[in-house]
């Protein structure tokens, strides 16, 4: 017995030792990060909730926000420059699973167990929450009007946006009457409270902005009628005018005119069919009248009228798309397209603006991740060891455009990173290998224990291995013509950050703690002092306008 309890006590001296080792982990020094030619550029610390909390997320949207999810539910945007937190949002459900956001110019599109939220980008302010009828497959696209939502990985549903919120700016009053000392420009700002107020309701419910007409009567109230031919040929509606009498008692037939019941009030009535009941969101009885006639015929209008809680924006839905294949990726759009693809070998595309199916065709095997996008030009990693590079604006029928076709073999099971010249493609136990975006050429690998693109800037390479180690590759050189394989300048160990997000749009290195601490790094030269841009737009700028031309450029329709 005391040597079970010695045990025990030992046990719980070395898990209580190894929380504080947890909870103490700092940022990598100065000294480790001089190998790899590294600095520390700001770090901050991302609240942590308990022991089985932790980072799950950390994206990079544009140079501008950085966007980090956790495990309890937090979403917290951070300045991309400084660390300092803009905003922040918990949501509803916990250790419920991650998608990455998607943005636009204004908007923010996440999704959490089964709401979709649209959130104003700068502000934080909800623009709506909307609960969702099946559980999303992945992470929303986002257009500048629509939010398309991939759920129960067959159906796909555009929500319209509401008009985003335009917060006031600075705006010069003048004050005091004229010719006096107080007749001066004063610069104030109008505080965005009111323009939050004129969109959104507030405690109480503005009745005048409702209907105030009702539903017709679509039944007779003649007890005769009713008690002989029934209601089953008629009944559509829940309205309670079909009851026979205005006056209690009250007395409910079946559709066969057979007697069911007698009630003296309708707050004893239990259902909303034959017998009816009326009852508010918060389970209390919301019309106590002896009388009938009292009571509009609509139920709903009843409700609505009675209600007291605010009513939010709510989407509209466009269109749905019922897909025969399943849906597991996130959509990539174009001006004019849509394409979904999943975990089988096909993909598909349709038009936005009357979801009419233009590309349904066969891929030579099952993607292996997500796709990307960069130009219009999607990137298709493939569980064959093959990278499809597709155009997105043309072909059709069962024949997508291929630009290129590459066969960097392995896994593939990351999604790519995609820089103006190179395709980064990694992979389990695979490696990394560079492609040209122009040739769809293998010009650049590296060993197989290497998987993971961390980040890209325009001489190194940073990767992450299954070990928890920082790669830094050599970007233009290479060891071996044949193999191609690359120049290794060093390597530090980043074990203790177990997540380290992959930076798609600029060169910075954000690596994530269980405890919560969030470190920037970047190449202490002095070229980098300002963040490098990589990532590329998904969609191509138009042409320029010829000159002398007052005419718009109207793109082409495919």
């Amino acid at each position: 017995m005391r040597v079970l309890l010695l045990s025990l006590a030992v046990s719980l001296l070395m898990l209580s030792a190894d929380r504080l080792s947890a909870q103490s982990v700092p940022p990598p020094s100065e000294r480790v990060l001089d190998q790899v030619n590294l600095k520390t550029e700001w770090t901050t610390a991302i609240p942590i909730r308990d022991q089985t909390d932790g980072i799950s997320l950390v994206q990079v949207v544009d140079g501008n926000q950085i966007f980090v999810r956790t495990k309890g539910g937090l979403l917290v945007v951070l300045d991309a420059k400084t660390g300092r937190t803009q905003w922040s949002m918990k949501f509803d459900s916990i250790h419920a699973p991650v998608y990455p956001v998607s943005v636009n110019e204004k908007t923010v599109a996440v999704v959490n167990l089964i709401t979709l939220y649209c959130i104003h980008r700068y502000t934080g302010l909800i623009e709506f929450q909307h609960e969702l009828p099946f559980v999303p497959s992945s992470a929303p696209a986002l257009d500048r009007d629509v939010v398309y939502v991939t759920m129960n990985g067959r159906r796909v549903t555009a929500y319209e946006l509401p008009e985003s919120l335009i917060m006031p700016e600075q705006q010069k009053v003048q004050i005091g009457a004229v010719g006096s000392l107080a007749n001066a420009a004063d610069l104030r700002v109008a505080n965005p409270a009111d323009t939050v107020v004129k969109r959104y309701p507030g405690s109480s419910r503005n009745v005048g902005q409702l209907t105030e007409t009702f539903d017709e009567r679509k039944l007779t109230t003649d007890a005769r009628q009713i008690a002989t031919g029934g209601l089953g040929k008629n009944q559509r509606t829940p309205s309670m005018s079909i009851l026979p009498t205005v006056r209690p008692p009250y007395r409910a037939f079946d559709d066969r005119g057979k007697y069911l019941q007698r009630t003296e009030a309708l707050s004893t009535v239990q259902s909303m069919r034959q017998p009816y009941s009326m009852k508010d969101p918060t389970s209390r009885q919301n019309q106590r009248t002896p009388s009938l006639t009292a009571i509009p015929p609509s139920l709903a209008a009843v409700h609505e009228l009675a209600s007291l809680l605010p009513q939010g924006i709510k989407p509209k839905a466009r269109w749905i798309i019922g897909s025969t294949i399943r849906l597991t990726h996130a959509p990539l759009t174009t001006e004019f397209r849509i394409w979904l693809s999943g975990d089988s070998p096909f993909v598909q595309a349709y038009l936005k603006n009357d979801r009419a199916e233009q590309v349904f065709a066969k891929l030579p095997n099952i993607p292996a991740a997500q796709p990307v996008q960069a130009e219009d030009i999607g990137y298709f990693p493939l569980v064959d060891g093959n990278l499809l590079a597709i155009d997105l604006t043309s072909g059709g029928g069962a024949v997508p455009r291929t630009v290129w076709r590459a066969n960097v073999g392995g896994a593939m099971n990351r999604e790519p990173l995609v820089t103006k010249d190179m395709v980064f493609q990694g992979g389990d136990s695979s490696g990394v290998a560079g492609v040209d975006r122009a040739t769809g050429e293998v010009v650049w690998r590296t060993d197989d224990s290497a998987d993971t693109v961390v980040a890209v800037n325009d001489d190194v390479v940073y990767i992450r291995d299954k070990r928890g180690h920082l790669r830094v590759y050599d970007r233009k050189r290479i060891v071996d013509s044949l193999t191609k394989r690359a120049v290794l300048l060093g390597a530090i160990d980043l074990s203790d950050f177990a997540s380290i997000g992959m930076n798609e749009r600029t060169d910075r290195i954000y690596a994530a703690s269980e405890t919560g601490l969030l470190v920037c790094l970047r190449d202490k030269s002095r070229k980098y002092a300002v963040p490098l841009t990589v990532g590329l737009p998904a969609h191509q700028p138009p042409p320029p306008e010829p000159k002398g031309s007052n005419l718009e450029h109207t793109p082409k329709m495919p």
